[in-house]
């Protein structure tokens, strides 16, 4: 079912998830696990920047030492 869908369309769908909810979907299965995996960066960047834990633009390792990016 995970390659019925354009890559883009999974990773927007999974940047609407709770980075909790990304953690546990990636226990359901190693399809899951895979997909998530291998596109980490981008899928929790752009959690990060809707959930408001980072600004647009920003990279994973430069929100880390801001003040939103403790939880990274």
């Amino acid at each position: 079912m995970l390659s019925t869908f354009p890559q883009e369309l999974v990773l927007k769908i999974l940047t609407y998830i709770h980075i909790p909810q990304i953690h546990r979907l990636q226990l359901i299965s190693r399809a899951w696990n895979l997909f998530i995996t291998t596109n980490e960066s981008d899928v929790y960047r752009e959690c990060a920047v809707l959930h408001r834990f980072a600004q647009a633009g920003v990279q994973l390792c430069d929100a880390r030492g801001s003040d939103h990016g403790s939880w990274l």
